[in-house]
């Protein structure tokens, strides 16, 4: 420990004891002795410059806690009434961001993993990433998606190549690969309700293992689940569901991982960010962190890991097929 985390932890135990320390030590290894964790020094240090901050209880014999990360301490005035504002170290942001999709998804692929993708139809999919996941040859996999787009767009390039091995879905749509894999047996179908679906991936990434809904009971949906009754009313016990990777698709994201999603290509995706280990987002335009309005996130960047810029979204049009109408006697 430096000098100055000794003198913090021998006796300055306020932040003004904390901002002297900090100023005068050459390196930047701290003890802040506090009853918070959390403190502002947004209006005391004019210079950006790395600190590992440790925190101890007052009057406690155990040892401090490391934080998790290098954190770097920065100002900067603003031109709105001379207000200063926090921003994080560049480096930190821009390790979430990568040049492609391919890089993106270095190191996070393997045969047999559980990958969400959000999207509803050809709205919102993440095509990018979708098509890197194909290149990259993994196979054996279980796909989370409402659905499976149309034929050659979005997963159904992954049914052409037999990569994936089962999906979890609410429709099979306009894709008629995915129908004729299905009825041939050559790939496993979870079918959900699309509420349920919906309800299963929130309930994952908000740490719910299981829950209960009426949605299913008395039909083949029910079959091998738990059913209970509640108040004279049987429901049956869906399991929530959460992914090794997600990958979602965003209208604007910053370099800090902050989504905004446009309109209805909002659908799954925000769910999906939030349940599984790794989420990978692309996004049609990429800005410096501060510059979304916090009030319009949508998903916070604590949930991104990595995030790429892919440009402006294909717009791909899903037509309406209908059965002839038979001929007027």
């Amino acid at each position: 420990m430096t000098p100055a985390g000794s003198a913090l932890s021998g006796g300055a135990r306020n932040l003004i004891g904390f901002l002297d320390a900090f100023k005068a030590a050459d390196r930047s290894i701290l003890t802040f002795a506090g009853r918070h964790g959390a403190f502002d020094l947004r209006s005391q240090i004019a210079a950006p410059r790395p600190a590992i901050v440790k925190f101890a209880s007052p009057g406690s014999d155990k040892p401090p806690i490391d934080a998790p990360r290098v954190f770097c301490l920065t100002t900067s005035r603003s031109a709105r009434a001379g207000k200063r504002r926090h921003s994080p170290c560049r480096s930190q942001l821009m390790k979430k961001v990568y040049p492609d999709a391919k890089s993106a998804l270095d190191g996070l692929l393997r045969d047999g993993m559980m990958i969400m993708s959000g999207g509803f139809g050809l709205c919102g999919i993440p095509e990018t990433l979708s098509e890197a996941i194909r290149d990259s040859g993994v196979k054996d996999l279980t796909f989370v998606s409402n659905n499976a787009g149309v034929d050659g767009i979005g997963l159904s390039r992954l049914l052409e190549t037999r990569q994936i091995r089962k999906m979890i879905s609410s429709y099979v749509g306009e894709n008629k690969l995915f129908a004729q894999q299905y009825l041939a047996g050559d790939l496993e179908l979870e079918f959900n309700p699309q509420g349920t679906l919906a309800e299963r991936i929130r309930a994952g990434g908000a740490g719910i293992p299981a829950f209960y809904t009426k949605t299913g009971v008395g039909t083949l949906i029910a079959e091998g689940k738990e059913v209970k009754e509640f108040d004279g009313q049987k429901y049956l016990m869906e399991r929530g569901l959460f992914a090794d990777l997600a990958i979602v698709h965003a209208w604007k994201g910053d370099t800090a991982g902050n989504l905004v999603y446009r309109k209805t290509a909002r659908n799954f995706n925000p769910m999906m960010a939030t349940a599984a280990k790794v989420t990978v987002a692309e996004v049609e335009h990429l800005v410096p962190a501060g510059e979304i309005d916090p009030d319009h996130v949508h998903t916070p960047g604590i949930f991104v890991k990595r995030i790429v810029e892919v440009g402006g979204a294909r717009k791909h049009i899903e037509f309406r097929n209908t059965r002839p109408r038979p001929a007027a006697a």
